[in-house]
């Protein structure tokens, strides 16, 4: 993309705002990326699980940081049905990260400090 990396990273957090606002907004192209409801997560869980990975979710945010610690949270969120990333048409833009060997349909955010 041809933009600041910020800006896009601040932009694609924005989804955290979608489900407040569907009733009052129509889905952004981006909100119907993403499920948005816990039962979707843990069944991305057990997906990832069945790839024979591991990512729990982490919170340490906040006041929930570990003494003496940056404040540091991690979960997954599944996607929608055919949707395998973040992006426009929801379809893959790099190669796989870490140890995946397919998609399991969900994203994992990471926020530090």
């Amino acid at each position: 993309m041809r933009a600041n990396w910020k800006l896009v990273e601040e932009n694609y957090m924005e989804c955290y705002h979608c489900a407040p606002h569907t009733s009052i907004l129509p889905f952004s192209s981006l909100c119907t990326a993403h499920e948005l409801n816990r039962d979707a997560d843990a069944r991305l869980h057990e997906r990832t699980r069945a790839l024979g990975l591991e990512i729990p979710d982490v919170d340490h945010w906040g006041e929930q940081a570990l003494p003496g610690q940056e404040a540091v949270d991690s979960l997954r969120s599944a996607l929608a049905d055919g949707t395998v990333s973040g992006s426009e048409d929801g379809q893959p833009l790099a190669p796989l990260m870490g140890q995946f060997q397919k998609y399991d349909g969900g994203v994992t955010f990471f926020d530090v400090g």
